[in-house]
């Protein structure tokens, strides 16, 4: 049986502010990882289109729970 591997989940922020928005969710997301003692996780911006950003985190299955009951996330990968 093979090992879950890791998921990287994602906000979706849009429109005009869409940008500033992510950099500021990004922040509290930042401190959030760093209260609950996992500030290694690695964090991801990215954009598909003019007027969207999006703020991700990668984390291993051990921090899924956390992530999904917590910070409710719109999407993973």
């Amino acid at each position: 049986m093979s090992e879950p591997v890791a998921r990287t989940y994602f906000w979706d922020f849009f429109g005009p502010r869409a940008a500033p928005t992510a950099s500021h969710f990004k922040r509290h997301l930042q401190g959030f990882l760093t209260q609950h003692g996992i500030p290694e996780l690695a964090l991801v911006e990215a954009s598909s289109a003019p007027g969207h950003a999006a703020i991700g985190v990668t984390t291993p299955p051990e921090h899924f729970e956390l992530i999904e009951k917590a910070l409710r996330p719109k999407r993973h990968v």
